[in-house]
């Protein structure tokens, strides 16, 4: 995790992700991205190159990754300290 995840930081994202041994897409289909700025064209090339669809979620569409909404809540909520 980052607070500043820039184009270089993603980029490292992307290599861990499509590494042939233990990337985390190896044998995966697709990734299914937001419209977030940080998935630049260069990340998704990568990817694609990689032999997985990227699939992007329309804009302002929450509900189409409600699952993956509802993760990142639910983690965030067990990680505070209070």
């Amino acid at each position: 995790m980052t607070a500043r995840s820039d184009e270089a930081w993603i980029m490292q994202v992307g290599r861990s992700l499509v590494d042939t041994e233990s990337g985390t897409l190896r044998g995966k289909g697709h990734l299914i991205i937001d419209q977030d700025g940080k998935y630049s064209e260069r990340f998704r090339h990568l990817i694609r190159e990689s032999g997985c669809k990227v699939i992007r979620l329309p804009p302002m569409s929450p509900n189409l990754n409600a699952y993956a909404e509802r993760f990142v809540r639910s983690i965030k909520d067990e990680c505070r300290i209070g």
